[in-house]
């Protein structure tokens, strides 16, 4: 299934994020089954359309899409790390690790004083976590902001290792909006 084909977009990565949506948003409510008597082949459709909602909704996802659109089996996910993620890797993925285990001392807190004794280590929680943030964020304006010369392009080892490297970022991105929910 190619998503940007079921959503009727252009193969490219310049979609942003909202005309993803907008479009996924229009199908849903034409295809959605209650909307429609066919049954299970609306649903089948249906569900199509969710699942290139979801490969499209991101920069990453767009850029993988595209690639096995235009690359088919040539196009791996393999290969070494792009340079600097190894070391945003340690700090998130330590950063992660306190967290979890601020968030577990949290969900032992059984009364009001222990939770207003865990007030000074929820604040640097959540700075450790805005830091991790603002840190991955950067990254990922990087590197959308090097999406439009290597569309050009497409060069199949570039464009695999900026792959790599966006669905890392938006993993993490997730993991510690995740984290954020939880402290709240």
């Amino acid at each position: 299934m190619n998503p940007f084909v079921v959503l009727d977009l252009p193969e490219c990565t310049s979609l942003n994020n909202e005309e993803v949506k907008v479009r996924f948003q229009e199908l849903s409510r034409t295809h959605h089954p209650d909307q429609q008597s066919n049954g299970s082949d609306d649903s089948k459709q249906f569900a199509e359309i969710n699942q290139a909602y979801q490969a499209l909704s991101t920069a990453g996802g767009r850029l993988k899409a595209l690639l096995q659109s235009r690359y088919g089996n040539a196009f791996e996910l393999k290969g070494t790390l792009p340079e600097g993620l190894l070391d945003l890797f340690t700090i998130v993925g330590s950063t992660l690790q306190s967290a979890d285990g601020f968030l577990a001392k949290k969900s032992k807190a059984t009364t009001m004083l222990a939770e207003a004794l865990l007030a000074p280590k929820l604040l640097t929680t959540q700075q450790a976590l805005g830091k991790a943030m603002h840190t991955v964020n950067e990254r990922l304006d990087e590197a959308e902001s090097k999406l439009p010369a290597l569309e050009a392009s497409l060069d199949l080892q570039e464009a695999s290792a900026l792959c790599r490297e966006f669905l890392y970022l938006e993993k993490w991105q997730g993991q510690i909006q995740a984290r954020f929910h939880e402290l709240i």
